[in-house]
């Protein structure tokens, strides 16, 4: 593996480098007064149960309906299908005959094919799922609607489809990544006759030079939001690991043709949509969306601007891309290799968020699967956020944090097997009350008054103590320091190595390190920079003799400086 190099001063980078040769570094001469070091070890060889790479299953799920009893007809949607169910397959997507609906289907039939569909998927995969038709909104729940869906009914639940159907379905499947596109964003399909009436729309202005728009909803064009009828409400929760894009923004709605261009040619948002996944396949998804979203406010004068759940999944790929898959390849092998069991748990879920198409993922999952030997606090807790160091306290040692679940508790990992005890106070005499298993989750429920013990509660609901761990407290920091990056590529090195050199006197004791380090704003893969040089630091600090069980990543922190990494470290009582 490459490994960059950075000048220092000879006395810095060899008292850095230390007397034992824990770090790896590469020396030559530079000049009398300098010399040449890098203390970040390379990246080790990938143990046997991470070396299984399997591709992850891709799936999709295609409607277009223009054809409706009692709506509006479209005149783009079973051609928008097309144009999507060929953009997919070219990049693997498996759609079986019964996962592609165009034309008039009842709400049954749409229910049914959801259903059947999401049957298919299993824990792991990707799903795509592409609707074209009429959509609409009542008191903020948003519904597809199905050919055979009503104007008017009491129960729009029960005559059209809700989309918080699907997404249910897609959290209840497990998937690892999903991306739900909806063209949907039309006027109010039971006002109007016609497709005169609601397809062919001419702007009360001149049409600018790049391209004259027609049709979508008429008068409801306008640039302030129009009355709730129209377009979809936003969505403000839901799982994470979806992507879902709107035509419009919420309460707008979405033109279908530009003049001129038969129905054939789709709507104005499929076919950006389309072009992008032919043209740069090989770049995030959420990146591609927004790409796309540009290509349509510009083909629509400004007057249509797509809109992505902001809380959605955003680093999902859909082709090779050679510079991130050689950042991948690096992140896992590190990932893997975490000498601490709770570090590696945390940083196994942060590859799989990071990247959900990866080949990796398979075994990403069933390492944690072995790891965690029992997932209810798991899923009590819900996919949770590393807490920010500062907050309330942290442990360290045979016992350590990870997170804060949602009653604000620390959640902590055994790094290796330890015993439960009935109390603090007469250790010698206590009941032993069992053994917290390595890779074992806890709660913990407050620090012991000696400062040497918490109270824990586990997975299996008993409460008792542990002891002989480190507890970190927020007025216990004794050296802070920060690095700066030169540029947004992944694999530099920090402009300097001093600033960290001058901390390593401080390693010694009872001290514990923080890894912070700032998303990388000039990429499209932030976060995977920052866990990047978390990693990398946490190698060369662990390199220079400070236990890792001791050494804690909290990566991707938008608090910090562009281009910086915060190391800090904290005392803690034995």
């Amino acid at each position: 593996m490459w490994v960059s190099t950075v000048p220092v001063f000879a006395a810095t980078a060899l008292m850095f480098a230390g007397q034992q040769g824990h770090a790896h570094a590469f020396l030559s001469a530079a000049a009398n007064t300098s010399t040449e070091l890098s203390i970040v070890p390379p990246a080790p060889d990938l143990p046997e149960w991470a070396k299984l790479k399997r591709p992850v299953p891709r799936k999709a799920l295609v409607i277009g309906l223009d054809s409706y009893d009692h709506a509006t007809q479209l005149p783009t949607p079973s051609h928008d299908a097309v144009l999507v169910a060929d953009a997919l397959r070219h990049l693997g997507f498996v759609i079986r005959p019964e996962d592609f609906l165009t034309q008039r289907q009842s709400r049954t039939d749409l229910l049914d094919a959801i259903k059947q569909f999401s049957a298919t998927l299993s824990e792991g995969d990707v799903a795509f799922i592409f609707y074209s038709g009429h959509g609409l909104e009542r008191e903020g729940v948003n519904y597809l609607v199905p050919s055979d869906g009503a104007a008017v009914t009491d129960s729009p639940a029960h005559a059209y489809v809700p989309l918080s159907y699907i997404l249910e379905k897609i959290e209840a499947s497990h998937v690892a990544a999903a991306v739900v596109l909806l063209d949907a964003c039309r006027a109010d399909p039971f006002v109007g006759t016609g497709p005169e009436d609601r397809d062919l729309f001419d702007p009360p202005a001149p049409p600018t030079p790049a391209t004259e728009v027609v049709g979508g909803a008429g008068d409801a064009f306008a640039t302030t939001p129009i009355a709730s009828t129209a377009g979809l409400a936003s969505v403000d929760t839901g799982p994470m690991a979806v992507l879902l894009e709107y035509a419009a923004q919420p309460d707008h709605a979405a033109f279908s043709l530009v003049r001129g261009d038969p129905p054939t040619a789709g709507s104005i948002f499929t076919r950006m949509v389309t072009s992008r996944l032919r043209q740069i396949p090989n770049q995030p998804i959420k990146e591609i969306l927004s790409l796309a979203e540009t290509d349509v406010y510009q083909a629509t004068a400004q007057r249509q601007k797509p809109f992505q759940n902001p809380f959605g999944l955003g680093y999902l790929m859909l082709a090779n891309n050679p510079a991130i898959s050689q950042m991948e390849s690096e992140i896992w092998a590190r990932t893997a290799s975490s000498p601490s069991t709770a570090e590696q748990l945390r940083s196994l879920r942060d590859f799989l968020r990071q990247f959900p198409n990866s080949d990796y993922a398979f075994a990403a999952r069933q390492r944690i699967a072995e790891i965690v030997a029992s997932g209810a606090l798991l899923l009590a807790m819900g996919d949770f956020e590393p807490m920010a160091m500062g907050e309330a306290y942290e442990v360290v040692g045979q016992l350590q944090s990870i997170a804060r679940d949602r009653e604000g508790s620390t959640i902590a990992v055994a790094n290796r097997d330890i015993p439960l005890r009935g109390n603090w106070e007469t250790i010698f005499k206590s009941r032993h009350l069992g053994t917290i298993k390595t890779g074992d989750q806890v709660r913990v429920l407050g620090t012991h008054s000696g400062g040497d013990a918490v109270r824990v509660l586990t997975e299996d609901g008993k409460v008792g103590y542990v002891g002989n761990i480190g507890i970190l407290k927020s007025n216990a920091v004794k050296a802070r320091t920060t690095l700066v990056f030169p540029s947004s590529d992944p694999f530099a090195e920090p402009v300097d190595w001093a600033p960290l050199a001058n901390l390593r006197p401080k390693f010694a004791g009872s001290t514990a390190v923080t890894i912070r380090t700032a998303p990388e704003p000039d990429s499209n893969t932030p976060d995977q920079v920052a866990q990047l040089r978390a990693l990398r630091l946490r190698d060369a600090i662990i390199a220079q003799g400070v236990k890792p069980d001791r050494v804690t990543i909290e990566s991707s922190d938008s608090r910090l400086p562009a281009h910086t990494a915060e190391i800090t470290i904290t005392s803690f009582q034995p």
